[in-house]
């Protein structure tokens, strides 16, 4: 944090004077050791100032001081990709919220696809369970704004509110359990019917969730070593029966030349 509020110090100084720079020069202004997260930081802030960022460096002759102190330095890969995105237009405020909005349906999406899946909601409850302990950070789990909110009860009261429904799911899970066990002894439509409404409630409760998109990642590794112990498991299932298959080939053999004996 240090370091950020250093580099923005630095470079604020310099565009406050003419009121923007250019992206080619903040990459000039920036150490080697300079993050993304950093950057990224910089350029915020820097908008937030009401300082324009021009895309091109020509825009800014005549009212750039050049200075000829050689550097030194071998350009870093930061800086090369930097170089690189100078290149291109930035995004207008129009574009950047309709990008947002497709990332949004995204992760949607594979929120819907990932939790009706019952062993994803175990991943979901166990989630919920490390929250209720402590052993993770609700922020960290859930994208609710807490800005607005005021004062530390109301960040609990969210907390529980998450735990609460994450509980509510475990229990509609355990519903759904029992009607699948119904449906495989008696199948019906009104049983289909009854599992079809039961798990869109449960999605409907799951995106109340608003789950980070650090939390979809994890689930998707989980949901991606899940189908990997069960694409094994088959394997050993198919080599087993195959096994079994040879065996008892094996058996008949001996059984027919008794029998011709």
């Amino acid at each position: 944090m240090r370091l950020r509020k250093d580099l923005f110090a630095r470079i604020f100084q310099i565009a406050a004077n003419r009121g923007k720079i250019s992206l080619v020069e903040i990459n000039e202004l920036l150490p080697d050791f300079v993050s993304p997260d950093d950057i990224d930081h910089i350029i915020t802030e820097l908008r937030k100032k009401g300082i324009e960022i021009a895309e091109d460096d020509e825009e800014l002759k005549g009212e750039r001081k050049k200075t000829s102190e050689p550097t030194g330095r071998k350009e870093e890969p930061i800086r090369a990709y930097f170089r690189e995105l100078a290149k291109y237009s930035l995004l207008s405020r129009e574009e950047e919220i309709d990008l947002a909005q497709r990332i949004e349906t995204g992760y949607r999406m594979i929120e819907r696809q990932l939790f009706a899946s019952l062993g994803m909601l175990d991943f979901l409850i166990d989630i919920g369970q490390q929250v209720e302990k402590g052993k993770k950070a609700f922020d960290q789990v859930s994208r609710f704004d807490l800005a607005p909110l005021a004062g530390r009860y109301s960040h609990w009261a969210e907390r529980q509110k998450f735990i609460r429904r994450v509980k509510s799911i475990d229990k509609e899970k355990k519903k759904l359990i029992l009607l699948y066990k119904k449906a495989r002894q008696h199948p019906t439509p009104n049983l289909r019917a009854k599992i079809h409404d039961l798990k869109e409630r449960i999605l409907r409760k799951v995106d109340q969730l608003s789950l980070q998109p650090g939390i979809i990642r994890e689930a998707v590794d989980h949901f991606k070593e899940r189908m990997v112990e069960i694409t094994k498991l088959e394997d050993e299932i198919a080599k087993a029966e195959k096994r079994d298959k040879q065996k008892v080939r094996k058996l008949r053999r001996q059984d027919n030349r008794r029998v011709a004996e």
